[in-house]
């Protein structure tokens, strides 16, 4: 980026070199040699100023770090094409004040104080096209942001709507999800009542006993049905094996030796091993239809 505002710079300094010497040979040229040379110096001082806008926006690309020192050259471009201006209007006005005595001889020459007056005017005027060209300039910019600041809110109102139909939606799918968990639970609890219904035990006389039939029918538990000799497919049965063969080795040599005993034991055996006796269940099941209700592995 500094190299092509260097490269705009020589072309700023050549530039006005040659209208500087061309302004100084204005005044002493006359006709259409002198024409000629006006409408050249205008074309070149129009140059001059594309010269600077350009220089302007590579300023603007400089980094931040940098673009003090730019800045302050690019300002003094833009104070000494005031003053060629300036120079090139007097020249101008001279110029003017010649064509009109030729025209009108010397009864319409002006005075050096009316031209002085005209020269104030026409600096005033200028003066006032760069504040309004700064105006409408801010204007413009004023009206870039304000624009930008606009298509931001629209993308955060899309954003924002988005997010709220995701929320509706997230939140009809946990209606949908409650719905069919709180069916779920009604039906496990169905389907446990119903396996819960009655205690399932065998004839054994500590089951028989009416000590235990009292205490079953006090508590509202009901007994299933049980035929005296039935193929026994009680997982806890397994559970009890496992707890002997654990114990097998122990010697308690009191009752309360013996409850601490088993109370380890059966704390040592772990969920997995019980889980695992109550899914093989189907298939003790299959194995004694299998077998007509003869004994079968399990």
């Amino acid at each position: 980026m500094s190299s092509d505002f260097e490269a705009y710079e020589q072309d700023f300094g050549t530039l006005t070199a040659e209208i500087t010497n061309k302004i100084g040979r204005i005044p002493k040229l006359a006709g259409e040699e002198k024409t000629q040379l006006v409408l050249n110096v205008d074309k070149q001082l129009e140059e001059v100023r594309e010269l600077l806008e350009q220089m302007d926006l590579e300023v603007r690309e400089i980094p931040i770090q940098s673009r003090g020192m730019y800045n302050s050259r690019l300002k003094s471009y833009k104070q000494e094409m005031e003053k060629l201006e300036k120079d090139f209007k007097r020249s101008r006005i001279a110029y003017s004040d010649e064509v009109r005595n030729e025209l009108l001889g010397e009864d319409g020459s002006s005075s050096e104080s009316q031209r002085a007056h005209l020269l104030d005017n026409t600096e005033r005027l200028e003066r006032s096209s760069r504040r309004l060209e700064a105006g409408y300039q801010i204007a413009v910019e004023t009206e870039q942001v304000g624009q930008e600041i606009l298509a931001n809110l629209h993308s955060d109102r899309e954003k924002i709507q988005m997010s709220r139909d995701r929320l509706r939606e997230t939140d009809a799918n946990l209606g949908k999800s409650s719905r069919i968990l709180t069916g779920m639970l009604r039906s496990r609890r169905k389907k446990v009542t119903h396996i819960w219904d009655g205690v399932r035990q065998d004839l054994a006389p500590v089951h028989t006993a009416k000590s235990t039939k009292s205490w079953l029918n006090d508590h509202g538990v009901g007994v299933l049905d049980w035929p005296a000799n039935s193929p026994d497919q009680n997982s806890i049965e397994n559970l009890w094996g496992i707890v002997k063969r654990k114990m097998r080795n122990k010697r308690p040599t009191n009752a309360d030796e013996l409850k601490a005993t088993f109370k380890e034991t059966w704390a040592s055996i772990p969920p997995q091993q019980c889980h695992k006796l109550i899914t093989s269940m189907p298939r003790q099941i299959e194995a004694v239809i299998k077998a007509k209700g003869a004994p079968t592995k399990y």
